[in-house]
């Protein structure tokens, strides 16, 4: 779950970052910053937010920065999904095993 363009609220989003080029080295003294964008669907305005909610487009960035090279940048939009609404559900029989 969560690894498609739509993402599910109520669960974990797991997002990773890798650096294939670095060395350990390097990679021991990285440092990260992450931020979540929400993204207004009429004017493609973003807007850094702490949370997602329902039904909205997001923007994660991730920035690696290294001590003594260039450090590195990584992007992931994605939809978040809205919970079912309207419909019924019915079982037949509505006894039995």
């Amino acid at each position: 779950m969560n690894c498609g363009r739509k993402v599910a609220i109520s669960t974990s989003l797991v997002l990773s970052v890798t650096c294939g080029n670095c060395s350990d080295e390097s990679m021991a003294d990285a440092e990260y910053r992450w931020t979540l964008y929400l993204i207004d669907s009429d004017t493609g305005q973003q807007t850094e937010v702490q949370n997602a909610k329902q039904g909205k487009k997001y923007r994660m960035e991730a920035n690696m920065m290294l001590k003594d090279t260039a450090g590195g940048f990584a992007v992931r939009e994605f939809l978040t999904n809205c919970p079912p609404w309207g419909g019924n559900c019915t079982v037949k029989p509505l006894k039995g095993q």
